[in-house]
């Protein structure tokens, strides 16, 4: 009966062995493609596709400052399309929003983005239309791994139309935003958005 436990070990020992060996090449492969997917997959000329100049509903709006000075990675055209198409996507889900369906914020806008989103998007005890000007937009950051932009969209045109019992009633403002984009699977959404200035457009103007 020893004999036979011997033999059994014998035979187990190296399979088993084997076996961990072979789970271990497996958990370090795939530690190796999250870390390829991380790093390689980050460079938007890889990671991102095509992306039309714009949003047909909004191509007009978006308008770009030149990029602060001292970057030290420029920005591809490929990049700055898709950031201006998740911009200007990130605003008709505000519209939306505005008037009582958010499903959509949470696709464009993240972390406390999203909050902050939502609060603006609700603000005031009836919905409104939120119709939207011309907006300035300028890179300040770009970062090394091409994951990260920080810009400021100053002004952003922005007008609440509120529907009430006597008619219409319009208030126009230009705001300035202080905003983070994230690339996050090949696609660019805000972590952060702070409406920073806010000031009265006077009618006309």
């Amino acid at each position: 009966m020893n004999v036979d436990r011997n033999r059994l070990k014998r035979i187990i020992g190296p399979m088993a062995l084997a076996l961990v060996a072979l789970v271990a090449l497996v958990v370090i492969a795939s530690l190796a493609r999250i870390q390829e997917r991380t790093t390689e997959g980050a460079d938007p000329a890889d990671a991102l596709t095509e992306v039309p100049d714009g949003v047909p509903a909004l191509r007009d709006v978006v308008v770009w400052q030149p990029d602060a000075p001292l970057q030290e990675r420029e920005v591809e055209p490929a990049t700055r399309r898709a950031l201006e198409a998740a911009w200007t996507r990130s605003w008709q889900a505000l519209q939306r929003s505005a008037t009582g369906d958010p499903s959509l914020l949470s696709t464009w806008f993240a972390g406390p983005a999203l909050e902050q989103a939502e609060a603006f998007a609700s603000a005031g005890s009836e919905p409104v239309e939120l119709v939207l000007g011309r907006h300035e937009l300028q890179i300040g950051f770009y970062s090394d791994d091409g994951a990260i932009v920080g810009l400021r969209a100053d002004p952003v045109r922005l007008g609440r139309v509120i529907h009430g019992p006597a008619g219409p009633v319009t208030r126009v403002t230009d705001d300035t935003f202080e905003v983070v984009f994230l690339l996050e699977d090949g696609n660019w959404r805000i972590r952060q958005w702070q409406r920073v200035a806010s000031r009265p457009v006077e009618p006309g103007a």
